[in-house]
């Protein structure tokens, strides 16, 4: 805790951060500020295979996750979890046998856009637009 409020402060963004040290997602203390843009959890894959849904629902919409103290042959199978709770994969980043995962839950806006447009090219496939309404 006292590393990451200083590491906050020596980075400029230490009015931005809030750490706490809790013993699950249960904590008050992280409910309290729920949901997250943001959350960052450097931890084995077991646990953040049991925290995937738990994770899944702190983050706010369009909101970041950055899962990282995997190795290479943990990164299918954390992607998968969270994949299966609606997140989206935005970037694998690797270094040597290490992987960190920046995924996102999808907004209210990039759902309804992705539904539309949909509708969009199947009507631009038909040949007519009335046909396909």
């Amino acid at each position: 805790m006292r590393v990451t409020a200083l590491n906050a402060r020596h980075n400029g963004s230490g009015p931005l951060i809030t750490a706490v040290t809790a013993a699950g997602l249960h904590a008050p203390a992280i409910h309290a500020h729920a949901p997250f843009d943001l959350i960052f959890a450097n931890i084995l894959a077991k646990p953040l295979e049991r925290l995937a849904t738990g994770i899944a629902t702190l983050l706010a919409p369009g909101g970041h996750v950055i899962l990282s103290g995997l190795t290479r042959d943990q990164e299918r199978w954390i992607l998968a979890c969270y994949r299966a709770r609606g997140l989206v994969l935005v970037q694998a980043l690797r270094l040597d046998n290490w992987v960190a995962l920046v995924m996102q839950r999808k907004s209210l806006q990039q759902k309804t856009r992705k539904k539309y447009s949909s509708r969009v090219k199947s009507a631009v496939r038909g040949s007519g637009y009335a046909e396909n309404v």
